[in-house]
This record gives structure tokens, sequence and C-alpha cells, in this order.
């Protein structure tokens, strides 16, 4: 029992110093963006441009699912059953709403995923280059990491 009750102590001061090195290596998102105007303008400009697209996506995403949603609330529904099945169409301007909802938040996705994927790897780039951490958070947020080994596997609250 004694030596559990020391194991747990050992392994709350061990988390204590891991999380002060990373906090004091960890930047804000506003600290990165502005060490990388000063520092890397190359990389400041793809930063940038991935988070206008970003930006772009989750509006025509986020916009076209409201849009769909009032087009489907706005729209003319005629209800046909011919017996053995139901059929709903959707006519007026509602019909429209509704596809141009659709088609918007559709196109919008891979925008979103797109723009997120490409500010990530300038953020990487930079700070691979500087000689930061790759994997400390820009913003420190406690998180789980799995760890897998050919011998062994670990999962740990990374904080």
């Amino acid at each position: 029992m004694k030596k559990l009750v020391l194991f747990c102590i050992s392994l709350a001061l061990f988390a204590g110093k891991s999380a002060a090195q990373n906090a004091g290596s960890a930047l804000s998102a506003a600290e990165l963006k502005e060490r990388m105007a000063v520092n890397a303008p190359y990389l400041h400009q793809k930063y940038k441009s991935a988070s206008n697209l970003r930006g772009v996506g989750m509006g025509m995403t986020l916009g076209g699912v409201a849009a769909t949603i009032i087009g489907i609330a706005v729209a003319d529904k005629e209800t046909i059953n011919d017996g053995m099945s139901t059929q709903v169409n959707l006519s007026g301007p509602g019909a429209g709403i509704f596809a141009v909802g659709l088609v918007s938040a559709v196109a919008g996705t891979p925008l979103w995923i797109i723009g997120g994927v490409k500010r990530k790897n300038a953020r990487n780039a930079y700070l691979r280059e500087f000689g930061y951490s790759i994997n400390a958070p820009v913003d420190p947020s406690p998180y789980l990491q799995l760890n897998v080994t050919p011998n062994r596997m670990g999962l740990a609250l990374v904080f």
C-alpha cells in the first residue's frame, strides 16, 4: 500500500514538472502570429491565407446548414400518397433556399478542412524552423495521448 501511495505521489510530481515545462514553451495564438510576422513573413502569409480559407469554409458550411433548415421550413410542402408510398415535394422559394443552402454546406466543408490543415502545416513549419516543440499545444489544454509501440501501449493525460 505504501508503494502505491509513493508511486501516485511521484506521478503527480512528475506531471506537475512536465506541465510547467510545457507551459513555458507554449505560445498563445496571438504571440505565434506576432512572431511569425516578424521572423517568417512567408509562413505568416501562408498562415493568414489558410485562416481566411478556413473562415470562408466555416461560414459557407454553417450558413448553408442554416439556409437548408430555413428553406425546409419556408418551402411549400406537397404530400402525395399513392397507397403504398408517400412522397413530399418541396416547391416555391423555400425549395430554392434549401438547394442553395445544401450546395453551400457541401462546398464549404472541404474548404474548412483544407484551410485548417494548411494553417496547421504553416504553424508546424514555423515551430520546426525556429526550434519550438511541435507537440506542445499553442493554447495549452488537457488532452489524452495514446502511445503504442510493438511491446507496450499506454494512455497519458497531458496537461
